[in-house]
């Protein structure tokens, strides 16, 4: 099979289920998954793919969901509630990873004037801080993805993996007791999994609209949050969490990371 040939068949294959992985092509075109992954970067650079970890999906489209700075209008006194209670885990001088999502983009209108360096893959929490003089904000690198104005990919996922971070705020499209943390896409689901792991403590920002939402890529299970901050959580939701391991903060409620 040529190389025009292998690469036909895995962008059909990519139409038909969506993903696709490096080992299985290799496998199944019976070569070596060097020159799968040879392939893969090939098609991105004409933009009919995007590289994720140990694969490739299609680029998302408009018609997905509504793009950020429309949402960050919508419920945005429980966004800003939640901003404010999330202040009490940010240390002075710390490293703090901000996750893309309406939430965590108001939340960065919060550090302003705090001596912080700040990680991150979202484009409006880039503009928001880029010109603070205290605040030193590193960009993750990678694809942009315009409907959650992010960055996603390989290189977010490198960028992530290069470094060490005191604490992370996640952003989250779905959340549920059953079925954990959830996003729109795999490749921010990917992207949040890195910064999970790149972090001492994981902080979640998501409003109470989320909830028992499940969205189509699965992030996690509760058991890799520390910090849930809401603007509302029942006692039911909250003794569950504790269960877990997950300490809830409502306005009102603060607390502060060792």
């Amino acid at each position: 099979m040529t190389g025009v040939e292998r690469k036909r068949y895995i962008t059909k294959q990519l139409k038909t289920t969506g993903v696709v992985r490096v080992n299985d092509l290799a496998r199944e075109l019976q070569v070596t998954p060097v020159t799968i992954r040879s392939d893969l970067e090939d098609l991105e650079r004409r933009g009919i793919v995007v590289r994720m970890h140990g694969g490739a999906v299609l680029p998302e489209r408009d018609e997905l969901p509504k793009h950020v700075t429309q949402t960050m209008q919508q419920d945005g006194d429980k966004k800003r509630a939640i901003a404010q209670s999330a202040l009490s885990l940010v240390k002075p001088e710390s490293t703090v990873i901000i996750d893309a999502g309406s939430t965590t983009a108001i939340f960065a209108q919060f550090l302003h004037g705090r001596a912080l360096t700040v990680i991150t893959n979202s484009l409006p929490v880039i503009a928001e801080l880029a010109t603070d003089k205290h605040v030193t904000v590193i960009a993750s690198g990678g694809a942009i993805q315009k409907q959650a104005s992010a960055m996603v990919g390989e290189l977010t996922r490198w960028a992530y993996q290069a470094i060490h971070a005191d604490v992370v705020f996640l952003g989250a499209a779905g959340y549920s007791l059953s079925n954990g943390i959830t996003t729109n896409s795999l490749l921010e689901a990917d992207a949040k999994r890195v910064m999970i792991e790149s972090a001492e403590t994981v902080c979640l920002l998501a409003d109470s609209t989320k909830l028992d939402q499940v969205k189509f890529a699965k992030v996690c299970d509760w058991e890799r949050i520390d910090f849930f901050i809401t603007d509302a959580a029942s006692d039911e939701l909250t003794a569950a969490l504790r269960t877990r391991g997950v300490q809830v903060l409502t306005p009102g409620i603060t607390v502060h990371i060792p």
